[in-house]
């Protein structure tokens, strides 16, 4: 059990009103909390916005389908559970403080302040994120991939993914959510920024993101698909290469890290995670083109309504549509590119954006970190 301030405040002023007994009660019942076996070991009286707030999505209303939307955003977890596991993470005793910090179409971030001086970021994924477990698996995969083959070549205006230092892509834990735990990096989102800088201000923030996507895009791997660690992989994924056979990289990552099946949102989104498809790794670009017209085709035989209000095509489309898809099957080899330069296989942050860099408070807006890598994949360089 933890007692709020805000509780405890309330229930005082209630009892300075009443009589002996009234004290007396608030007395046993104050003691019965702090002794209760329930209270987290690593936690305490930390100040934090109620349930509702932290489980709700709370940023703005739909147009449409309001209640619906809330839903699919809604997401509990036991709070007090995931506070102690941030607090051991963090390797402090008591976490002082909550707070949201953001939430977008996906998920929520939480910065937790601690006794120690140490702060994390805490992210829960709404229930809304199709196939979960492999995209955090994937996501905590990506962002240490990238912070351990650059953390020491880049130049120090490079954004790099915060330090992941606890996760869990499943909901069987104490806190009975899959979670992602990284080390807080003190800034501000650029967008905050951006309207109010320009010159060498906005140059710099600039410079970051094109030193990262440079980074980036300039490594080929062996295939398509999205990053995971070996061990979340079946074993004949981990039996292939990692990067592309010209490549002269480190073994030990090549060990570490392989590709598997993707993550992108357009493979898993709404009732598209229920459609049986192969979901790569793909070796090269035709076979992925065939693999995603051969999984619309099963998608329009199994779960695209075209009757539904938000569904652009007709059913008259219907014939047109797998005409069309049955096509581009047939010419996929035909249609790749024939510069290898443009298909080569390529890892890049999934929607860079504003919101997704952090830079300093103020002075130069230099980028400190890059965020939101959930559902990050390794495509063709074309398509980056």
């Amino acid at each position: 059990m933890i007692l709020r301030a805000s509780l405890v405040r309330s229930t005082c002023g209630a009892i300075l009103c009443g009589g002996k007994q009234q004290r007396s009660a608030f007395r046993v019942a104050i003691t019965s909390a702090l002794t209760s076996s329930r209270l987290p070991t690593f936690s305490t009286l930390a100040l934090r916005p109620d349930n509702e707030t932290l489980f709700s999505y709370t940023s703005g209303r739909w147009v449409c389908n309001h209640e619906q939307q809330m839903k699919l955003r809604y997401s509990p977890f036991d709070v007090d559970a995931l506070e102690s596991i941030a607090c051991r993470a963090a390797g402090a005793q008591r976490c002082l403080s909550w707070e949201k910090i953001g939430e977008g179409a996906f998920n929520k971030a939480f910065l937790l302040k601690f006794d120690s001086g140490a702060a994390v970021t805490i992210r829960i994924p709404c229930p809304i994120v199709a196939n979960v477990e492999q995209t955090i698996a994937s996501e905590v995969a990506t962002m240490s991939y990238i912070r351990e083959r650059w953390a020491e070549e880049v130049m120090h205006i490079t954004p790099l993914p915060p330090k992941v230092i606890a996760w869990d892509k499943t909901s069987r834990n104490p806190a009975g959510t899959p979670y992602i735990i990284t080390e807080f990096v003190p800034g501000v989102q650029l967008f905050s920024r951006w309207p109010f800088i320009q010159g060498d201000d906005a140059g710099i923030a600039i410079a970051g993101m094109i030193e990262m996507e440079t980074c980036l895009l300039s490594e080929p791997f062996s295939q398509y698909g999205s990053l995971y660690f070996a061990e979340d992989l079946p074993e004949e994924l981990r039996n292939r290469p990692l990067y592309a056979p010209d490549s002269a990289l480190r073994d030990a990552l090549s060990t570490k890290y392989k590709i598997g099946p993707t993550v992108d949102r357009e493979w898993w989104r709404g009732g598209y995670g229920r459609v049986a498809a192969n979901r790569g790794p793909w070796p090269d670009l035709p076979s992925m083109i065939r693999s995603a017209a051969e999984f619309q085709l099963r998608a329009i035989d199994e779960v695209v309504d075209f009757s539904a209000p938000f569904i652009e095509s007709k059913p008259s489309d219907e014939p047109l549509l797998r005409r069309m898809l049955r096509i581009c099957i047939e010419i996929a080899p035909l249609i790749v590119p024939r510069n290898r330069a443009l298909v080569m296989p390529v890892l890049g942050h999934p929607n860079l954006t504003l919101t997704d860099l952090i830079v300093q408070p103020e002075g130069p807006a230099t980028c400190l970190a890059a965020i939101d890598w959930q559902c990050a994949t390794v495509s063709p360089y074309c398509q980056q």
